[in-house]
């Protein structure tokens, strides 16, 4: 069974394999399994130290399965959501995991050795169809973010149900403007110092460090770019520089909203968490930061923010804020990976609760149920059974 650590990375990127096996009925396990050998060899010579081209093939349904993993990487590296397990304290062996390609070579590893195992005991599309249902179990059977069903045939004409984001839904109901452009204008000579090293920081952060001391040094007014060095910082295992840097940046910069909701969500420390919670406003609503350009914020920076309010509300130890605030992401029609790490956070609240108010070796009972988030809790309720089936073991 894979480590806990990786199972909120492996989820993100087995619901990227069923969204293009789902618009490409054509695709088989081996097409799967081509592109996870891709992925983990791409990274263990990075690793290595070798300058290699990112993954490609000149099969359409492998390059856009390749190009799916490849958004949800990156997506997940701005949001942080694995940088828990990079810092020393998830180890497999004698020494602790420290990079993100070590991370990554781990659950391609694992990824691998599942569609190895489902092809044998179930034909070509086993481990598809067997993911799929994992999936459907999780997130339900009409969840938008599924294109589909995944069939037997190889016609690739069928219709296609897109993800739908209720931006309107948001306004009316709790006042608050999203918008999936960029809404925060930097000036010309930093958005250029970005363009330079976006691309490969993305790849591997850690080769940047000195670059990007020099621009913090000469540009300390923009936090976009400290929070860049932060990022690099812990990938290049520099823990202590990197938490000195993000402290300073939170203190210098607090309306600096990615900044201090990235803070605030990838803190571990309880006591610090309720210390620092006014730094969310006195509402705990993203409002209390100014908004973008046409007075909108961009959704990764909502996301950030009610990812950092679930954390605060963990620390305060309120279950039912948690939950409400995951429930109003899916009501966006967002899909459950986006918030599968917050939900693993309320179900160790859960786990923590019982533990207190129930006797040592009782039976650890679900989530309670809380009034019009129902979607949430059955999300924490499946978090929280596979934590505690990994207990058992």
């Amino acid at each position: 069974m894979p480590a806990p650590q990786l199972m909120s990375l492996l989820f993100s990127i087995e619901q990227a394999v069923v969204a293009i096996a789902r618009k490409r009925p054509r695709m088989t396990d081996r097409d799967a399994e081509a592109v996870f050998v891709s992925y983990r060899q791409f990274f263990q010579d990075i690793r290595r130290g070798k300058d290699v081209d990112d993954p490609h093939s000149t099969i359409l349904y492998r390059q856009e399965m390749l190009d799916e993993i490849w958004e949800v990487l990156v997506y997940r590296e701005q949001q942080q959501a694995d940088a828990e397990h990079i810092n020393g304290s998830f180890r497999t062996g004698p020494r602790p995991v420290s990079s993100y390609e070590e991370l990554y070579v781990m659950a391609f590893n694992e990824l691998r050795k599942s569609v190895r195992f489902w092809r044998k005991r179930g034909g070509k599309k086993a481990y598809l169809k067997h993911v799929e249902a994992h999936l459907r179990d999780t997130l339900g059977d009409d969840h938008q973010f599924f294109h589909g069903k995944i069939s037997d045939d190889d016609d690739d004409s069928q219709d296609q149900v897109q993800l739908k984001l209720r931006f309107d839904w948001l306004a009316e109901e709790h006042g608050i403007q999203l918008t999936l452009d960029p809404n925060r204008v930097l000036p010309e000579d930093v958005t250029e110092e970005q363009s330079f090293y976006f691309k490969s920081f993305q790849r591997n952060p850690a080769a940047h460090v000195e670059r990007l001391r020099e621009i913090h040094e000469d540009l300390p007014e923009y936090p976009q770019l400290t929070n860049d060095l932060v990022g690099a910082l812990f990938a290049a295992g520099l823990d202590d520089e990197a938490q000195a840097t993000a402290d300073k940046m939170v203190e210098e910069h607090p309306d600096y909203l990615f900044g201090v909701s990235q803070y605030l969500r990838n803190t571990n420390d309880g006591e610090k968490l309720r210390s620092m919670a006014h730094l969310l406003g006195p509402d705990r609503q993203i409002t209390h930061f100014s908004p973008g350009k046409g007075g909108a914020y961009h959704l990764q920076e909502f996301i950030a923010y009610e990812g950092a309010a679930i954390n605060v509300f963990c620390a305060e130890r309120n279950y039912e804020d948690s939950i409400h605030r995951i429930e109003r992401v899916l009501e966006l029609g967002l899909p459950p990976q986006v918030m599968v790490n917050a939900a693993q956070k309320v179900a160790m609240l859960h786990f923590s609760l019982l533990t207190e108010a129930e006797e040592e070796g009782s039976v650890p009972s679900l989530p309670p149920d809380v009034a019009g988030s129902e979607r949430a809790v059955d999300l924490v309720r499946h978090v929280f059974a596979e934590m505690i089936g990994g207990m058992r073991g």
